[in-house]
């Protein structure tokens, strides 16, 4: 597995981009975050979908506008795997948001480890990979996958196999579990068979880099896969006998370090897939294999060493993971040069990955990862690494030995994956501590049709022979304003006159108007809401009874009952007085609120909207000046 060694060097705008997100050791991440939504609120939610690698303690989204979060989402605990939150087009204050573009971020709390600790272990897959490596940049599409060139059989399909970041089959086909990518097949087809393909690291773009032996190790071909179009290219031939990939850079300055056999070879590749002459930049003596390589964000180059007479290292003992400065050299630097050497007495060194830390500009917080075969086996951490005294720390020991091709990456979190392929497993762990990662997703959330003007109150009040008529609006979308209308059969209403809206706002607005010198009786009113091209909606009527004076405080039965989805409450009120008119699930939950102020004595009504409940039954509750009342209600819908 090739450490994200490839994605440390960023193009400019991708780096300033990736950089705004935590690096720390958060343990948990989101991923492959994808939204769906119509850009119509009143047609259904947008949904925001993703996976986490390990379960979460907390999960917060954010839906921002520029950098303004307008809505926080907290989802609460979550387990790991593909998970997702709705927006229903509010905002913080309870407003519709306005149309317009809007970003996602998903902020992940991971648990807190006093140690390292395995929190994954797939079973055995069947897998038979070399070369594993993961996308770390979360500005690309992949983000979070996982590529392993896979080494099988007829009956374990040789080509790439992918890997979302909670461990589960990301591939194209049913073969073997889901985890193939079905075009590597063929694409990696020799003159008969399949190729015995290892190997495999990420470049700044996230495509894949593989060798592909065409005729026996000793002739190898070096290609790329590119996973937005699945195409692969065959770039360098003739590679005798590698093992451990590294891409480093970005743009002109793309390089591709090859650990082949006594040798560790550089191609200055830039933008182009063609080649020029190799430089030399590592020669051991025979004996010495190097198996494994990678640079650190100050350009240091490390290999993992091995000897024996296999050129894989497969046979004889390991030797150690060694420091190396090749900047400025016209010559190889050999064993002589190394500036430090980390031993596996009795153990083999087999794949190389490095945690980046935060300064990516910098190896002072680089650490690598080391898996070693026998002996001893297992994953090591290599710290302090930027000093002339590394400290080597065994981190992870599975059950049984690890094959001399088991290999490691890290991702962007800190957790150390080791894909291993004897038992055939894959293992995640991760590191001591706890903080916060946060995941942008890569769509807006593109509102064309934002949530209407919406009524959150509409109640009136008798007032002596006068109604007055009190409503408030969540929110306003091109509201020009409200004609205010009258009728004594609810059948013909008149206007009565007209109250200006606040044209489009997220933020709670109240309106009121009055209507005086009534006659004893039964009226009706009703909102005309009129855009500002001169659309309208029409308010539910609500009933004023003007009569005599109210003696006593009275809550009446709502009308209709069962309802669908407005229903009228009366009540009565013999002083003036502060009100609360409230509704209740049957847990005790409050779940709406009608009236909260002070209101006038006189006989009062409130509309209550259902359209956001769920079918019950409910409790409504009036408290007044020391007066209680409650009664119950039934939504069916």
């Amino acid at each position: 597995m090739r450490v994200v060694r490839n994605l440390f060097v960023l193009a400019s705008i991708a780096l300033a981009l990736a950089l705004t997100f935590s690096r720390a050791e958060a343990n948990t991440y989101a991923s492959d975050v994808k939204v769906t939504f119509s850009g119509n609120f009143n047609t259904g939610p947008a949904q925001i979908a993703f996976v986490l690698n390990d379960s979460a303690v907390s999960v917060v989204v954010r839906i921002k506008q520029g950098a303004t979060v307008v809505r926080t989402i907290n989802a609460g605990p979550l387990r790991r795997g593909a998970r997702s939150v709705n927006w229903d087009g509010k905002n913080d204050a309870g407003g519709s948001a306005a149309s317009g573009a809007y970003s996602v971020e998903i902020e992940t709390t991971g648990r807190n480890f006093t140690a390292w600790t395995q929190i994954y272990d797939s079973g055995d897959i069947n897998i038979f990979t070399r070369g594993v490596d993961i996308n770390r940049n979360p500005t690309q599409r992949d983000f979070g996958y996982m590529y392993a060139a896979n080494n099988g059989s007829t009956t374990n399909p040789r080509g790439l196999w992918r890997f979302r970041a909670d461990g589960a089959a990301a591939g194209d086909t049913a073969i073997l579990g889901g985890y193939i990518l079905k075009k590597t097949l063929s694409a990696l087809i020799g003159s008969t068979t399949p190729q015995r393909i290892a190997y495999a690291t990420l470049d700044w773009r996230g495509w894949v880099w593989i060798t592909d032996p065409d005729s026996g190790q000793a002739n190898t071909a070096v290609r790329v896969f590119k996973p937005g179009d699945q195409s692969t290219t065959r770039v360098i031939n003739g590679v005798k006998w590698p093992f451990g990939l590294a891409a480093v850079g970005s743009g002109a300055d793309f390089k591709l370090y090859v650990a082949a056999d006594t040798l560790v070879l550089r191609y200055n590749l830039g933008t182009g897939l063609i080649p020029g002459k190799a430089d030399t930049v590592a020669k051991f003596k025979s004996g010495v294999r190097a198996i494994d390589v990678l640079l650190d964000d100050s350009g240091f180059m490390y290999v993992n060493l091995r000897a024996g007479t296999a050129r894989d290292g497969t046979a004889g003992g390991g030797i150690s993971t060694e420091k190396y400065n090749i900047a400025g050299r016209t010559t190889p630097v050999t064993r002589a040069d190394s500036l430090w050497s980390v031993k596996f007495t009795g153990s083999r060194p087999v794949g190389i990955g490095i945690n980046r830390g935060a300064n990516t500009s910098s190896n002072a917080d680089d650490k690598l990862y080391v898996s070693a075969a026998e002996g001893d086996w297992g994953v090591f951490e290599i710290a302090d690494i930027a000093t002339t005294a590394p400290k080597k720390s065994q981190i992870f020991k599975p059950g049984a030995d690890l094959s001399s091709r088991a290999d490691v990456t890290v991702d962007v979190v800190g957790n150390v994956i080791l894909f291993e392929n004897s038992t055939e497993h894959v293992y995640f762990v991760a590191p001591p501590g706890a903080s916060s990662y946060t995941t942008p997703a890569i769509d807006p959330i593109n509102v064309t049709t934002p949530l209407p003007v919406e009524l959150a109150s509409f109640t009136v009040s008798v007032v002596g022979n006068g109604v007055e008529l009190n409503w408030t609006t969540a929110s306003e979308t091109n509201n020009y304003g409200f004609d205010v209308q009258r009728s004594t059969d609810q059948q013909n209403f008149q206007r009565l006159g007209f109250v200006a809206g606040n044209g489009t706002t997220t933020t709670q607005h109240s309106y009121k108007f009055s209507d005086r010198n009534l006659a004893a009786g039964k009226y009706y009113y009703r909102l005309k809401q009129i855009d500002t091209d001169g659309t309208f909606t029409f308010s539910e009527s609500i009933r004023a009874d003007v009569a005599t004076a109210v003696r006593e405080y009275a809550l009446h039965q709502n009308y209709p009952n069962p309802f669908n989805p407005t229903t009228t409450i009366a009540f009565d009120l013999k002083e003036d007085g502060p009100v609360k008119l409230r509704l209740f699930n049957m847990l005790g939950q409050q779940v709406a609120e009608l009236v909260n102020g002070q209101l006038k004595a006189g006989a009062h009504t409130a509309i209550l909207d259902a359209r956001t409940l769920a079918t019950g039954t409910y409790i409504y509750v009036l408290e007044v000046n020391g007066f209680r009342a409650q009664k119950r209600l039934q939504i069916i819908k």
